[in-house]
């Protein structure tokens, strides 16, 4: 490895803490590597004292291979915070402290079941509601509340700065919260851990045993934490106990890709390192994944997030690299197809998605289609719960129909439709018995009765409140005779607010992202009716459902060597990278700011977009609807930067000796304000870096005229070469045809013009410079041509396409900093004068 500067210094940091912040794609699983070596190598560090962590066992084995390659390094200890935590809770059982054990498999799932049946017990009415929690999701709320160190219970004997940290179990969904106290009881009854609770016992038993804190405390001389900006409350403070004795605790992540807030995670641990350790803070800001266009936009956009630590995103590669797509339904989907189709291997691409309710548009492609993928993370689209319920519904609505046209129903789909019902009938909680609802599904469609029918009688027969059945009834009756509709998207959703459906997703959901990811999917499946009836609806379904069946089955193969297109979503992308990304629906109403108090919370939206933005190690494919992009490409003019970065790709893919005075004034400008001066020290070839930078000077002399001209200021300091001077020596090539410009003085007319003040009068009567003259043809635009235009001002002609009253123009506006796709025929543009 011939590591950076920026690398060296925290390699060579040999003591005292340290704070490495390490944009995206920067290889800091490398300098942390190289820093252990060092110690070892010439710090004389025995590796048995040297302890390197990390959140998963995948990058863990990482990290084990690449110390492997150095025999000196045997010894270092390297684990997950997991294994950390239990090998905290050994050392306690050895010491006599506790005799925890790790439960067996199944065993938080039985605890959930036998807390659930005694709360039952204790309180029937409650019998229903305590059935629609899930036990997966039961355990993803217990895993965010542990996280928190939000304890039911606090052992009598923990000291009062150990108190001062636990707060009380969220109680916003009280079911859960009740379950969660039980379920701890039974837990620690049993004296058994499951895998969250193996982070808090160990934190819980250092700080209760002080002998046992200074035996953690005393192994390791230096710790280092990877993806730091990862940590949770209980992690942090475990972390911070087992490092009071160490000489250097290294702290390595990026605050930018902070992403996991909801489940406890928060930049301010990573931000506040630096403080409350006295360490001495490192940044690596150079990505060695992404192209320079990536890079640029990127940056710009992570720059809007103000709970960050101040650092730019430096690119060590050129290209651009990012195209951008119109909205359209499946677009995700016919992008990939078109990348295969160009020779890319379906393994090489990812579509990154913000919520899994994105994915049925994306899938019912791949399933037309024929495109193996794999939905990394989550269930297929029409299998999830939420889908599943809504298409019974659907089901049985349509059984309802066929009763009332006397249509038969064979004996196979009245299995079905039974199934259909026993999903359904407390899905949202109708307080029926079980016992109730079976009964009913016997005696469904027969004899002309309907299932609207049967409920109807079901709520006027029972003596207690049967308003939900009511309800069901009424709704359902309507859902049946909107089944014809040509456009069923709206009759979908006014079922579902009819029966409370999304309000039951949400109030037992475990987290209120959990929640929104559940009415996603319902509005999801209504978008899927917009163009059809829901009767065609549900027959189009259960045909695409096959073909999901078939790549179900597919993944679950244990040699599965197909390969097939990945879907998952930005935050299960963090730390992976692949040659083509695709990132849908690039719009405010998935990513946008927040609304709360909490400024690290609200803007966490922006940190999940710019995850997604840099795992792309060649091509990223942005689907933007034009009506409403994200704010977050919105606030930084991101189509500016992508046909700024198309333009550059192609200046820097000449030699500058070709430049014109408008190019070399064009690629000085983009590489200044997107900050590429480093690369360009770095990392250009060395000959064509001095060529570069030579034209450069040579526009800036030729610019400082005795004679002025409007903006000559301006334009001088942008051809500046200090910005380059402060990232290496500048050397300048002894070729005298890089002196000279064929067309300085048009430049020097066309800047007059563009940074000349209106007079008055015309300031008055426009906000624009005005043109004259009569509007340009298509036949008469060519590329590189200088035009004007009313709103927008003086602009260069980058590219055309199409023909006649079809062609289209790309023109970059200098005085207005922008750049437009024009259709000519409606675009009144103007010769330059």
């Amino acid at each position: 490895m011939h590591p950076t500067a920026e690398q060296r210094q925290i390699i060579e940091h040999a003591s005292g803490h340290g704070l490495v912040f390490a944009v995206a794609g920067a290889g800091k699983t490398t300098t942390m590597v190289e820093r252990i070596l060092h110690l070892v190598r010439h710090e004389q560090v025995r590796p048995v004292r040297i302890l390197a962590c990390t959140f998963s066992r995948e990058a863990a084995r990482t990290i084990e291979q690449r110390l492997a390659r150095h025999p000196e390094t045997s010894g270092v200890t390297v684990c997950t915070l997991h294994a950390l935590a239990a090998a905290v809770l050994r050392e306690a059982a050895r010491l006599g402290f506790t005799d925890l054990r790790q439960g067996e498999d199944g065993f938080a799932r039985r605890l959930f079941q036998q807390a659930r049946a005694e709360l039952i017990e204790e309180d029937p009415a409650r019998r229903t509601a305590y059935f629609n929690i899930k036990a997966d999701d039961f355990q993803t709320y217990m895993s965010v509340q542990k996280g928190r160190l939000r304890l039911p219970y606090v052992p009598g004997d923990l000291p009062e700065w150990g108190r001062a940290l636990i707060g009380e179990p969220d109680r916003g969904v009280e079911l859960y919260a009740d379950l969660y106290a039980r379920h701890d009881h039974l837990r620690r009854a049993e004296a058994k851990t499951d895998f969250d609770d193996c982070i808090v016992e160990a934190w819980l038993l250092m700080a209760r045993f002080p002998a046992l804190r200074e035996a953690m405390a005393g192994k390791w001389d230096h710790v280092h934490v990877d993806e730091f900006q990862d940590v949770n409350l209980a992690q942090s403070e475990m972390l911070d106990l087992i490092a009071r004795g160490c000489h250097s605790y290294v702290a390595i992540g990026d605050d930018d890709q902070t992403v996991y807030q909801w489940r406890g995670a928060d930049p301010r641990f990573i931000l506040g390192f630096g403080e409350r350790y006295g360490a001495k803070t490192f940044t690596l800001s150079t990505n060695f994944r992404c192209p320079m266009g990536v890079i640029a936009l990127a940056d710009q956009v992570i720059q809007r997030n103000t709970v960050r630590a101040p650092k730019r995103l430096r690119a060590s590669r050129g290209d651009n690299g990012v195209t951008l797509h119109a909205h359209a339904p499946g677009q995700a989907a016919h992008v990939a197809i078109q990348a295969i189709r160009e020779g890319r291997a379906p393994t090489d691409i990812v579509i990154l998605v913000r919520t899994y309710a994105q994915t049925g548009e994306i899938e019912q492609v791949f399933l037309d289609r024929d495109v193996r993928y794999l939905v990394v993370g989550g269930v297929p689209f029409y299998q999830r719960h939420e889908v599943r319920v809504l298409l019974a519904y659907l089901r049985l609505a349509l059984a309802d129909l066929d009763v009332q046209r006397d249509a038969p129903i064979d004996a196979r789909r009245r299995i079905q439709l039974v199934q259909d019902w026993e999903l359904v009938a407390n899905a949202p909680n109708r307080f029926l018995r079980a016992q109730v609802a079976r009964d009913l599904g016997r005696t469904l469609w027969r004899d002309g009765q309907t299932l609207a029918d049967a409920l109807a009688d079901l709520a006027a027969q029972s003596r207690g409140n049967q308003t939900h059945v009511l309800t069901l009834s009424e709704a359902l009756s309507s859902l049946t005779d909107d089944l014809g509709l040509a456009q069923g998207k709206d009759a979908l959703l006014t079922f579902t607010d009819a029966i409370g459906y999304v309000d039951h997703l949400i109030s037992t959901a475990p987290t209120r992202e959990f929640g929104e990811e559940r009415e996603g999917s319902v509005r999801a499946l209504a978008e899927m009716a917009q163009t059809r009836s829901l009767g065609e609806l549900v027959t189009y379904i259960t045909h695409l459902s096959e073909h999901a069946r078939h790549v179900e089955r597919l993944s679950d193969a244990a040699d599965d060597d197909v390969p097939r297109v990945t879907i998952m979503t930005a935050f299960r992308a963090k730390g992976l990278e692949w040659p083509v990304v695709i990132v849908p629906d690039c719009k405010d109403a998935l990513y946008r700011v927040k609304d709360t108090a909490d400024l690290a919370a609200a803007e966490e939206e922006r940190r999940v977009f710019y995850v997604a933005l840099t795992r792309a190690r060649e091509e990223l494919h942005l689907v933007v609807d034009p009506n409403e992009p994200t704010r977050f490409l919105r606030d930084v003019d991101h189509e500016r930067i992508v046909h700024g970065h198309t333009r550059l790709s192609q200046l820097m893919g000449r030699d500058p000796g070709q430049w014109s005075a408008r190019d070399t004034l064009e690629a000085s400008t983009l590489l200044r304000d997107y900050g590429h001066e480093p690369y360009v020290q770095t990392w250009l070839d060395g000959g064509y870096r001095e060529r570069l930078l030579t034209r450069l000077d040579a526009l800036r002399t030729a610019l400082q005229r005795p004679e002025p001209y409007h903006g000559q200021g301006q334009t001088v300091a942008t051809l500046s070469l200090d910005g380059y001077r402060s990232h290496g020596e500048v050397r300048l090539a002894a070729d005298t045809q890089l002196q000279t410009f064929g067309d300085l003085g048009d430049l020097i007319r066309a800047l007059n013009e563009e940074h000349a003040q209106p007079p008055p009068s015309a300031e008055r009567s426009a906000p624009a410079a005005r043109s004259t003259g009569t509007s340009l043809s298509p036949d008469d635009l060519t590329v590189g041509m200088t035009v004007q235009h009313r709103k927008f001002g003086t602009g260069t002609v980058l590219s055309t396409k199409g023909a006649g009253a079809r062609t289209e123009v790309e023109v970059h506006f200098q005085s207005a900093g922008v750049t437009k796709r024009m259709l000519v025929l409606y675009a009144n543009l103007q010769a330059a004068r």
